[in-house]
Parts: structure tokens; sequence; C-alpha cells
């Protein structure tokens, strides 16, 4: 009897043993070993060259000790368009110790910023091949493409894992193939926004501006006032779009298609450059990272003394109101930034800025 008691506990401490052990995630983000998720990530897969950075925090995390010796991903389970084969040479950086406040206020203007010192190059351009995957009978499908490290990362008191892949090509590249992803319905505009506000005169005046939060790159103004000269520009912010003292806004100057859109406080002056449609810019430095200037909103109008032009021998842009962005929301569990070259844009993976920007990440299995 006693020994039949304890067989039986040593057999229900085994079945518990093995429960714990099943119930242990190795996906990156947490517990989707056995579930699809529901996105899809392209950049970095479909699209080269390319450069992406996943963000994931530390809740979100596995775990918080272990020494990963690499990654796999799979493909998404539910995508029936046929999956195209191709090969890129990939290079990794993880960084597991990045400043806290980088999973809320990412640089929008350097991928390479958001790292941490512990950033380590786990892969160097290691020719990757994704294969031509059926879609399963029940997704998800397995983890088949797999990104071994050249030499092991070691996970440690992280403050939240960064995975940042660069992928090359020789010529732009879109191979459809789209990973499993995770991600949150969220419809916030991390890193600000920029509303234009009626026409410039010539109409085509365009002015545009980065996009800022606390703490973020450099905010620059820049516009085309079409000029085919040099000439003396001016760019201003207000701090309203309604009232310019008695002067209802917008306002237009009489015998002309011009428009005043803000009451300048603050005014920049600058030159055009002929070559490049009467282009000019003005940079206005860094946001402080104060969480309280966020949504903040700020309007800003161009202008450029052109002699002949018109009455007043001035050209004006339309106006812009700029919203300071919020950052990522506290609640976001997963983020990806990233950037790929098409037929518009450009992208040296090694120097690109991050582009677009999304809230969901690709599901690594860590090995």
């Amino acid at each position: 009897m006693h020994s039949i008691l304890i067989s039986s506990l040593c057999f229900l401490c085994t079945s518990l043993a093995g429960t714990s052990l099943l119930a242990q995630s190795n996906t990156i983000p947490k517990g989707w070993d056995q579930k699809e998720g529901n996105s899809e990530s392209w950049a970095g897969f479909r699209f080269a060259p390319a450069r992406v950075q996943s963000f994931i925090k530390l809740a979100s995390l596995p775990f918080t000790s272990k020494t990963i010796r690499g990654l796999k991903i799979r493909r998404d389970g539910l995508r029936t368009t046929r999956f195209q084969a191709h090969s890129n040479p990939i290079s990794i950086t993880l960084s597991a110790k990045a400043a806290p406040e980088t999973f809320r206020f990412p640089s929008a203007v350097s991928f390479d910023r958001n790292l941490g010192q512990d950033q380590s190059l786990v892969l160097t351009k290691k020719n990757i091949h994704f294969p031509r995957l059926a879609l399963p009978r029940t997704p998800p499908a397995p983890f088949s493409v797999d990104l071994p490290f050249a030499k092991p990362f070691t996970l440690n008191k992280p403050t939240g894992l960064i995975i940042d892949i660069k992928v090359y090509a020789t010529a732009t590249q879109n191979s459809y193939w789209m990973a499993d992803a995770q991600g949150q319905r969220i419809f916030t505009s991390p890193f600000g926004r920029r509303q234009s506000l009626g026409v410039g005169c010539p109409r085509d005046f365009y002015s545009y501006s980065t996009m800022v939060y606390p703490g973020s790159g450099p905010l620059q103004t820049y516009g085309f006032s079409r000029t085919t000269k040099v000439r003396i520009g001016m760019v201003w912010f207000g701090s309203s779009t309604t009232q310019w003292g008695s002067t209802k806004l917008p306002y237009q100057i009489p015998s002309t298609t011009c428009s005043v859109y803000n009451d300048a406080f603050i005014v920049k002056a600058t030159l055009t450059d002929p070559k490049h449609a009467g282009r000019m810019e003005v940079d206005w430095g860094t946001f402080l990272p104060w969480e309280r200037i966020a949504g903040l909103k700020f309007p800003f109008q161009m202008a450029v003394w052109d002699p002949g032009f018109n009455r007043v021998e001035f050209r004006l842009s339309r106006g812009n109101i700029l919203t300071v962005g919020n950052g990522f929301p506290k609640t976001v569990e997963t983020f990806e930034l990233y950037n790929y070259q098409s037929s518009f844009r450009k992208v040296d993976p090694d120097t690109a800025k991050p582009y677009f920007y999304r809230y969901a990440s690709t599901i690594f299995q860590a090995y």
C-alpha cells in the first residue's frame, strides 16, 4: 500500500512537472506557441532592402533570464495568396537594456538610438531562405524559417527586448511572404500629426514638418515655394488660427490669392533653393522629454519675399497645424518601427531612418 502511494505521488509530481514544462512559452511575445496571431508582418520578409525594429515590453517576454541562440519565424497561417520563395542576407542586433522611456518614446529619426548599451550583433549578413510555404490546414504554421545566431545573447534583468533586423538586397524586392504577428487595435498617432489649412500662393507652395513627440528628434519645417531664384524666406509659428488681435483668421490679403493662417509670434529666416523647387527649411531644435507637451498644437506658415510676384511681393504657403504626439500608449504590448525600399523611396538598412510604425510585432520562437 505504501509503495503504491509513493508511486502515485511520483506519477502526480511527474505529470505536474510535465504540465509546467508544456506551459512554458518560448515565443516572443509570449503565449503564441500554439495560437495564430491576429496580424501579419511584411517589413523585412516581403520587401527589401528593409529595416525593422520589434519592441517587446517586459511584461510580454516569456522569460527574463535565458541564453538565446537563435530565433525562428513562421508564415502567416491565414493568407491564401501564394507565397514567393526568395533569399536575403540578414543581420540581427538584440538589446535588452534599452532605456525604459524608449518603449514609450522611441527615436523617430534613428534606429540606432533606440538600442541600449548592451546591444549585440548576433547575426551578420547571413543568407536566409524564405521558402514558398503552403497554407497550413490548421493554423498556426510551424516555425520553419531559422535565424541562427553567430553568438548567443543572454537575457538578464531586461527592461524589455528590441529585435533589430536589417535585410539587404541589390535591387528593390517585393516577394510575397508574410510572417505571423500579434498586435493591438489602437488608433493613436504616437509621432504626432500635421493638418493643412487652405492653399498657398502659388497653390503649389506646399509646406511640411517632421512629426514630433516629447524627446523626439529635431523639429524641422520645410516647404517648396516654387521660386526660380534665391530669395529670403521666413517660417513662423503662431498660437491661434482664428484671431490675430482684432483681425479674424484666415485673412486674405486684398487683391491677392494669399492668406494668413495664424498669428505669428516666433519667426526664423532662411534662403530658398531654386534648384529644388524653391525649397526652404528651418530647424527648430529638439523637443524636451516633457510629457505635458504631448497633444499641444502649434500652427505654422511660410513666406518668401519675391519682388514682382504680386502687389505685396510675397509668396505664402498654405497653413499648417502641428500636433505633438503622445508617444506609444503605456498599455501597448508590442510595436514595430520599420522602413523598406520601394519605387518611391531608397533605403539603406544601415543608415535608414524609421518611416512607418505599427502596433504589432512578428511572433518569434526563441531557442
